[in-house]
């Protein structure tokens, strides 16, 4: 099976009671066959259920956590892309408190795509998983 990442083939790694996973020995991906991907609408539902939003202060509090490291590690940063944004928007929300203009992009929820534009800051938070 080739890996959906890089295109190596990749070796059965191991398999539980819902799927099978395979693992890439040239990018290390550890990955599932796309016939376990749940359908757009089963994703959307489930998605749904996630208490993302500005009211949930765990939530609030893993952004502020990743904002406080890019304000001391990356200074200079003044534009940013949030990358699969989800419904509700908090990242955007949170990094325009700090003065940071934030476009967003979420093939579900906010799927028109921002004028082409240079970023300082692409970022995507439970996205790829």
């Amino acid at each position: 099976m080739p890996c959906s990442l890089c295109g190596t083939r990749a070796d059965f790694w191991l398999s539980d009671a819902d799927r099978e996973y395979w693992s890439c020995p040239c990018c290390a991906l550890i990955f599932v066959p796309a016939r376990y991907f749940l359908s757009r609408d089963e994703e959307k539902k489930r998605y749904l259920l996630h208490e993302n939003s500005l009211a949930n202060e765990g939530y609030v509090k893993m952004f502020q956590d990743k904002i406080r490291i890019l304000r001391s590690a990356c200074p200079g940063v003044r534009t940013a892309l949030d990358y699969g944004c989800g419904y509700a928007p908090v990242l955007q929300t949170l990094l325009r408190r700090e003065g940071i203009r934030t476009d967003v992009y979420d093939s579900m929820f906010y799927p028109e795509m921002p004028a082409p534009a240079a970023y300082d800051l692409v970022i995507s938070t439970e996205t790829f998983e």
